[in-house]
């Protein structure tokens, strides 16, 4: 499964590839979890 997210420029240097990322949906209900795979521009749609 792939999720993509927005993340304000200041945060981003505390991602890292290989980070343990958990997601929580819009409704609150469901929290998933899973591992930071790749980061991409918004211009530039393939990870870095």
């Amino acid at each position: 499964m792939w999720i993509y997210g927005y993340f304000e420029e200041t945060k981003l240097p505390r991602v890292h590839v290989g980070d343990r990322a958990d997601i929580r949906m819009i409704s609150g209900r469901v929290l998933l979890h899973g591992t930071v795979d790749g980061i991409a521009g918004s211009d530039n749609q393939t990870n870095t």
